[in-house]
């Protein structure tokens, strides 16, 4: 009897972890892979747009019909952001996948593709942030590349907010991802000694000075930099971006 109520147990929690593996990979596959989120947001776009159609004969001025597109906006924004973090344009299927899934230009990122703006910038910054936020619990490179490209943009953000010749994204070219030059341009500026000097405390706390952000995007480029990510105290880094989001705020065009 004994052996019976063991095999049965057995049993059990064979068929437990079955299901459970098969759950788990139906969830990684079809609802949290970078794919099924891309098509969730197109998905959530298309809705949107069968809305604005029914309405833009009467409400085409409306703040609800901006609204509509202002969504539509972000969730392009977000898809770009993924296709950006998780698709190699090297590899012959992702680049398939980035042309057919690539959101299409407005006229108005056509006129304004060699532009750019503290809030542009800053709004980018917003976005790879939610990104980490997302996928925080993963303490591996690819994940702190989503943070620190956002101490990037952030700092780029600034860059346009005391000088608006980095609107100009050929200017922004020339810095590169390297975070001693960024440093270089911002200490040449009109900032404020408290902010600069929480900008140094950041980038030397966390080694960034020498650290190309693009050497966090691919684990097998990822030899140059080591952290212990668990150890890793991160609070000062919210700090700055709390500060720098302040001061960008105070933005009048």
């Amino acid at each position: 009897m004994n052996y019976c109520n063991m095999e049965k147990i057995f049993y059990l929690i064979l068929v437990i972890l079955a299901t459970w593996w098969i759950t788990s990979s139906f969830f990684k596959k079809y609802v949290c892979s970078p794919r099924a989120r891309v098509e969730k947001l197109w998905k959530e776009i298309f809705s949107i747009a069968q809305i604005m159609d029914k309405e833009k004969n009467n409400s085409a001025k409306s703040f609800l019909y901006i609204s509509y597109q202002y969504g539509i906006n972000e969730k392009y924004k977000m898809i770009n952001a993924l296709l950006d973090y998780y698709f190699n344009p090297k590899n012959e299927d992702d680049r398939s996948y980035i042309q057919e899934n690539k959101p299409p230009k407005s006229e108005g990122d056509l006129k304004k593709e060699h532009n750019t703006s503290c809030i542009v910038l800053r709004e980018h910054a917003q976005n790879w942030l939610k990104l980490y936020d997302n996928n925080k619990n993963n303490k591996n490179t690819e994940t702190f590349y989503c943070l620190f490209l956002t101490l990037e943009l952030y700092l780029k953000s600034l860059l346009c907010f005391y000088d608006a010749k980095y609107n100009n994204i050929n200017e922004l070219k020339k810095i590169n991802h390297s975070f001693k030059n960024l440093l270089d341009c911002l200490e040449k500026l009109n900032i404020e000694k408290l902010l600069l000097s929480k900008i140094k405390l950041v980038i030397k706390k966390y080694n960034l000075l020498n650290i190309d952000v693009n050497a966090f995007r691919y684990s097998e480029v990822n030899t140059a930099f080591k952290l212990n990510f668990d150890s890793l105290y991160l609070q000062e880094l919210f700090d700055l971006f709390n500060l720098i989001d302040e001061k960008i705020k105070t933005f009048k065009s």
